[in-house]
């Protein structure tokens, strides 16, 4: 399920919350947010699928997994990986879409309204 094409990335909070991390660490939780966001969530616990998006081998990965679980970047439940930001930024961006869909019918009601006035009155619009 792709979710979004797009979603807001902070470098800064990203960058402050990895400086521990070494350069695979920080590239396969790069990888990680990615998936997640592109699945609208959690991703599934799969060693060989995750090993294989990030071109590592499965025990790469099990040791990167452990480190990233240790530092609190990832958290697991029910055979799926989660992140705690990702959650809560999927959350917001739900809640704003349903805001603009909510506006969006609000002005194609009143437009309808406008157009309707117009004819039975046989004005023009403009």
């Amino acid at each position: 399920m792709n979710y979004r094409p797009w979603y807001k990335r902070y470098p800064a909070d990203f960058l402050s919350g990895v400086f521990r991390l070494t350069l695979e660490q920080k590239g396969v939780y790069s990888i990680l947010l990615d998936l997640m966001y592109d699945h609208g969530g959690s991703i599934p616990d799969d060693e060989k699928y995750i090993a294989g998006v990030c071109g590592c081998s499965t025990r790469k990965w099990r040791n990167i997994r452990l480190c990233l679980k240790k530092e609190n970047k990832i958290f697991f439940k029910d055979g799926y990986i989660y992140n705690a930001r990702v959650e809560k930024e999927i959350i917001k961006a739900i809640k704003a879409t349903e805001e603009c869909s909510k506006n969006g019918r609000k002005g194609g009601i009143k437009s309808a309204q406008i157009r309707i006035f117009a004819n039975k009155n046989n004005t023009r619009l403009f």
